[in-house]
């Protein structure tokens, strides 16, 4: 289970919000109402009132130290039109990942991450799911949407046993069952896009399954969209041909990370990225970007660091340079947690010049040496980062820096 300098990422940015946070309780009585759930005993009660009420379950999977979990109760959970419509709609339910239970539940859920908000019905079926912090718009919307697919769900799901589903219906319901179902909607995407003339592949709700599920260069729906990006854009925005290709982009990158297999790495950037990009003097730096991806994501930090050099030598010197080394220290500690990747981090760091070693230099460097586990280094250069701080936000976030050293070290 995930712990403090164990990792600081959360819902893909570094955790530093959680140092600026004071301890939060549950959501107050005029904002939804939660339960707590502790043992299986308890979670069956849950489905069984939601069953007898016709309602869904949403259930807010938390930890007690993470930052965006007490965001959410604070700022979101609380609020009164938030609570009016999760109340009327749905079973409220917190669940703490570090409980025996909790652990035990968020495994089999497939959380990894916190918080996780889970959708799930009277079956325990689940029909959603969100994570990270969430706007309270955001988060009503999300309701509002599960509610709607719910109903939809139901009546496709009976006409799908039944064999009734007309083709319309059949790119639907895929649609709908992408989270929770997602084997049988990659399989049932998979041959209904097979049987999808070529014309019928630019209908609207033909996209919403082709965009998703596309994972090869080589596939029929691939070719014939991408070689119609004029027609594409023009009837259905630069927005949604951005995620039809950034799909692809990330299909190919997972795999080639899954693979260990360089050639579709390659293949992203030789076939992907020109089509993505408009302005071709964008496609170097993106190939960069892609090729640290693949290299931070496969462990390969001396690959990793060959890159960020050629990056560095077309930087110069001075306050430029040291920004980009900052950044780049920042991006590893931010994405790859783990020790060669700090050493890598450090290692950036120290080529910092002495006169721009500032407070967030110190910080990123207290971080990275307590990723690395080396909490006596962190600590003293935490503590000097609380020298630096200028201003309470800075001092609080040096305290809340040392505090953590200090805990993880065991004192």
């Amino acid at each position: 289970m995930r712990k403090p300098f164990e990792t600081f990422r959360q819902g893909g940015k570094l955790l530093l919000s959680f140092l600026l946070l004071a301890s939060a309780t549950l959501a107050q009585a005029e904002g939804i109402e939660f339960t707590e759930v502790e043992t299986s005993a308890d979670w069956e009660q849950t489905l069984a009132k939601a069953k007898s009420k016709g309602l869904a379950v949403f259930v807010d999977v938390y930890t007690d130290w993470c930052g965006y979990c007490k965001m959410m109760d604070r700022d979101v959970f609380a609020l009164g039109e938030v609570g009016s419509y999760y109340n009327q709609h749905f079973i409220n339910v917190k669940l703490n990942a570090e409980t025996t239970f909790g652990e035990e539940f968020a495994y089999a859920s497939g959380v990894d991450g916190y918080p996780t908000y889970l959708f799930i019905n009277g079956e325990g079926k689940e029909i959603s799911r969100r994570s990270g912090y969430m706007q309270p718009e955001v988060l009503l919307e999300a309701g509002k949407t599960v509610g709607e697919s719910w109903e939809k769900l139901e009546k496709l799901e009976a006409r799908e046993k039944a064999g009734k589903l007309t083709s319309a219906e059949t790119a639907e319901y895929i649609v709908l069952i992408k989270e929770s179902q997602p084997d049988k909607a990659a399989d049932m995407a998979k041959k209904y896009i097979e049987g999808l003339a070529g014309e019928e592949m630019m209908r609207f709700e033909n996209l919403k399954v082709i965009v998703p599920y596309t994972k090869s260069v080589d596939s029929r729906a691939w070719k014939y969209l991408s070689a119609q990006k004029a027609d594409f854009v023009a009837r259905h925005g630069q927005e949604f041909f951005n995620e039809f290709v950034g799909n692809m982009y990330n299909q190919l990158l997972q795999q080639a990370i899954q693979q260990t297999d360089y050639t579709l790495v390659e293949t992203a950037m030789s076939e992907v990225l020109p089509i993505y990009l408009d302005n071709a003097s964008e496609l170097p730096g993106a190939k960069l970007v892609t090729r640290k991806l693949y290299y931070g994501n496969t462990g390969n930090f001396e690959e990793y660091q060959a890159v960020v050099e050629k990056q560095l030598a077309a930087a110069g010197a001075g306050e430029a340079r040291a920004d980009l080394l900052q950044a780049e220290a920042y991006e590893l500690i931010d994405s790859y947690s783990v020790p060669e990747g700090m050493q890598v981090a450090t290692s950036l760091l120290d080529r910092v010049e002495e006169s721009e070693q500032g407070f967030e230099w110190h910080m990123l460097y207290a971080y990275a040496l307590g990723i690395a586990g080396d909490f006596d280094a962190a600590l003293q250069k935490a503590e000097e980062c609380r020298q630096m701080a200028v201003g309470e936000e800075q001092v609080e976030v040096a305290d809340q820096i040392i505090d953590m050293v200090k805990e993880a070290r065991g004192n």
